[in-house]
């Protein structure tokens, strides 16, 4: 792309030739799923995080809870994790309570 500018006394300039590139991004799906296993003896459910077809893991991502007690209306974030190459990560929350039951999702 150029441009050409012509001034009223007949003038003309040219601009440097610009290449216009498309841009592009990676954007990479994952069919991630979350194990939780309760261990009541720690106090914590254990969450496995993995992709369902096996495949490494590249990314910032959000683990992400809603619970019992306002009838799982407020998603509340648990952590913060990085894949890094990674099929899968396990995550400890142990900041369930007891008789309070949970939802979890990642983003």
């Amino acid at each position: 792309m150029q441009y050409e500018v012509t001034s009223l006394n007949g003038y003309t300039v040219y601009s440097p030739i610009y290449t216009v590139i498309k841009e592009r991004t990676l954007e990479m799906e994952y069919n991630l799923i979350i194990h939780p296993t309760v261990d009541y003896d720690e106090g914590r459910i254990r969450l496995v995080v993995k992709d369902a077809n096996d495949n490494l893991i590249i990314g910032n991502f959000i683990i992400m809870r809603q619970s019992s007690k306002d009838n799982y209306t407020t998603w509340e974030e648990v952590r913060r994790v990085r894949f890094n190459n990674s099929i899968s990560m396990t995550i400890d929350d142990y900041t369930v309570e007891q008789g309070v039951n949970y939802k979890y999702g990642i983003r």
